[in-house]
């Protein structure tokens, strides 16, 4: 199949509006193989993953989870090692991207520009929540793993939760393992915020020691 083909094919779907989460997997199915003929690639590499996310739903490529999970790591070792420096500013607005997914949809953005494809899924906030919506239900209790080389994190595993707004599509919770066995959770804020959001302090203790959550 030739890129035209599949431009033709997106340009068709993305005229639907957007009900399932068959929809959201061809789709980013379709991104995924335009991708992989871009000769820059590399800089799609984390549309990659999200794309990737949709049809397997525990990634353990490393190549793919490192550079994601490298940056939530630092941002741990900001804030929760006593050594730590704290978080900067632009550390906070790229985690803010990457754990509420508003990284994939300037990434999905400037890719239908580029293609010339329809671009108001991503524009319009009320089409976007509805694909995220369904994005969200494709990957529920999906996993990123990064098998070595990291300090402190082995695995994230996203988890959607009911909403109590309309104006959003479902509530956020990361749950991350450390390499040592225990493991933490991030309840993001409601408002889709950064700030506010809970780090549950309660670790899971391991075999033989007692439960001794860190200090907030």
């Amino acid at each position: 199949m030739m890129t035209p083909d599949i431009l033709r094919k997106l340009t068709a779907e993305l005229a639907q509006p957007i009900t399932s989460e068959r929809q959201v997997v061809y789709i980013l199915c379709q991104v995924r193989k335009i991708v992989d003929r871009d000769p820059n690639r590399q800089r799609w590499n984390s549309l990659k993953l999200y794309c990737d996310w949709a049809m397997h739903t525990d990634l353990t490529f490393d190549s793919r989870t490192r550079p994601f999970i490298q940056q939530i790591e630092d941002f741990f070792l900001a804030t929760l090692s006593p050594d730590g420096a704290g978080v900067s500013q632009a550390q906070h607005e790229a985690i803010q991207k990457l754990v509420y997914l508003d990284g994939f949809r300037e990434d999905l953005h400037t890719f239908f520009v580029e293609q010339g494809l329809p671009h108001d899924l991503a524009d319009d906030g009320e089409k976007w929540n509805g694909f995220l919506r369904h994005y969200g239900g494709v990957i529920h209790d999906g996993s990123l793993v990064y098998g070595k080389g990291l300090q402190l994190i082995k695995r994230m595993t996203f988890t959607t939760l009911p909403s109590s707004s309309e104006a959003m599509p479902f509530n956020i919770k990361w749950e991350i393992l450390f390499n040592d066995g225990r493991g933490v959770s991030l309840m993001l804020h409601p408002n889709w915020k950064l700030l506010g959001s809970r780090l549950n302090v309660t670790y899971a203790a391991r075999d033989g020691e007692p439960e001794t959550p860190p200090a907030p």
